[in-house]
């Protein structure tokens, strides 16, 4: 039996997807030596991996509530 498909199941497919986005221009930036855009993208990780964990953590489900990234 399949369990049901949730807001946030969906939103933390939708992360990690966005986790990963992020983590590929990492490693490519880093190649080039781009500390600048370096510092912000491993801010965006971070942001994300928060959210990706409180999203993961909570036990309420609400149905059609947005991300909120913390």
């Amino acid at each position: 039996m399949m369990d049901k498909l949730t807001d946030k199941h969906i939103q933390a497919q939708a992360l990690q997807h966005l986790l990963i986005h992020y983590e590929k221009k990492y490693d490519k930036y880093k190649k080039l030596d781009r500390d600048d855009i370096i510092k912000n993208l491993e801010l965006y990780i971070a942001k994300i991996r928060r959210t990706l964990i409180q999203v993961l953590e909570e036990e309420q489900e609400n149905e059609n509530k947005s991300i909120k990234f913390y």
